[in-house]
């Protein structure tokens, strides 16, 4: 897979799934900034508040925005309020996923047996053309 450049798996986490079986896991360990400008009044619940080029975003959304900038669509699955979002201040809603999108991740869900512990993004590369701005 070729994730963007920031995005790139910068360290690996060792995982043992069983007495025998352990497993290598690439990540990425990203430092963002945090957020000096203006104060928000809804953090939600003390969440930090950080700099994407100059947007106040959480963690979720500023990993979304690396992803749209190299043609990525995800949404930030916000278990917490039952939602997927794209944005936060600007849309409280959150989001629709297509059908199938959905079933997956219920079907994840499903053998997680709840929606907590699973990603906190989802996304997947897009199959139309993608304009950069």
């Amino acid at each position: 897979m070729i994730y963007p450049r920031e995005l790139k798996p910068n360290s690996r986490e060792i995982f043992q799934l069983s007495c025998d079986e352990i497993i290598e896991i690439s990540k990425v360990k990203i430092l963002f900034e945090k957020w000096i400008g203006e104060p928000l009044k809804d953090n939600y619940g003390s969440k930090t508040i950080l700099n994407f080029n100059g947007e106040p975003v959480f963690a979720e959304l500023a990993i979304l925005r690396i992803l749209k900038n190299d043609c990525w669509n995800g949404v930030w699955v916000d278990t917490y309020k039952r939602k997927y979002r794209t944005e936060y201040w600007k849309n409280k809603n959150g989001v629709e996923l297509p059908l199938n999108k959905q079933k997956l991740l219920n079907k994840i869900f499903e053998n997680l047996g709840s929606k907590n512990g699973c990603w906190n993004v989802f996304f997947g590369k897009a199959k139309k053309l993608c304009l950069q701005n």
